[in-house]
């Protein structure tokens, strides 16, 4: 857990985050290694399994950066499971209703305000930094919500307004998709919702880039943070430029 970086986070500080979908530890450490405030690794959308990720948040760490995880679902077993590895927060997909950010921050916290099961996992160092755990980490971890859907876009205000949610997250594909434009992140419907987010929220708010212009966007229109470029695409680009370069130079030679 990172004291600075939640309260980072909380004040609305701009950041940047790398965006870690492939399962190897290694790419995780070249991402940390680029300059992110943060690092957010995704095991919704991959097929990461927990083995996996605890080395990739050891690598990550061993680079000074914090690390938060994206879960597959607002699942009290899925989350428990996570933070045990010692992560410095999670994001929860598909977060639509107060209730179901309650329900999120509930598993989130220790007894006797919350639900989250209490063990001497390598959160604790292994039991040997247990007590100190204990007492801090109900307010050091960081709760990202992930506004995605219509609904969640009337909601966002009580969303955000839930005791020990810390940020908003708006998902560009899905809520496009939600608005009936997928793929379409400009579109007039989408810009609406974001603006309607970033209005209702009393909590900082971030979002997704894939490109330069992306991010510049994004922080022209109000984003508090940026998960700026995503490893899987940026692998993807510059092998394309570089096959690019390659056909280019070869029509120059032989031209």
């Amino acid at each position: 857990m990172d004291r600075e970086f939640a309260e980072r986070v909380r004040s609305g500080e701009p950041l940047s985050a790398g965006w870690v979908s492939l399962g190897h530890p290694r790419v995780a450490e070249i991402v940390a290694l680029a300059g992110y405030d943060f690092v957010i690794v995704d095991i919704e959308h991959t097929p990461m399994s927990l083995e996996t990720l605890d080395d990739i948040v050891r690598a990550v760490e061993l680079r000074g950066v914090p690390v938060v995880v994206r879960v597959p679902w607002n699942d009290p077993v899925e989350l428990k499971r996570v933070l045990d590895i010692g992560v410095a927060g999670v994001m929860v997909p598909m977060v639509e209703t107060a209730e179901a950010a309650e329900a999120a921050v509930d598993a989130m916290t220790y007894p006797p305000e919350g639900m989250r099961g209490v063990a001497g996992s390598r959160a604790t160092s292994y039991g040997l930094e247990f007590a100190e755990y204990m007492e801090s980490a109900d307010d050091d971890l960081v709760a990202i919500l992930q506004i995605e859907t219509v609904d969640g876009v009337e909601n966002a205000a009580s969303i955000s307004a839930v005791d020990g949610v810390d940020s908003l997250f708006v998902g560009p594909s899905d809520l496009s998709a939600s608005l009936g434009v997928t793929g379409d992140w400009e579109d007039a419907a989408v810009t609406e919702a974001i603006d309607r987010v970033l209005d209702a929220s009393e909590v900082p708010v971030g979002s997704l880039a894939v490109t330069d212009e992306g991010i510049e966007r994004w922080v022209e229109q109000g984003f508090d943070w940026v998960i700026a470029g995503v490893d899987s695409r940026n692998l993807l680009a510059a092998s394309q430029s570089a096959t690019e370069a390659f056909e280019r130079a070869v029509a120059r030679r032989d031209g």
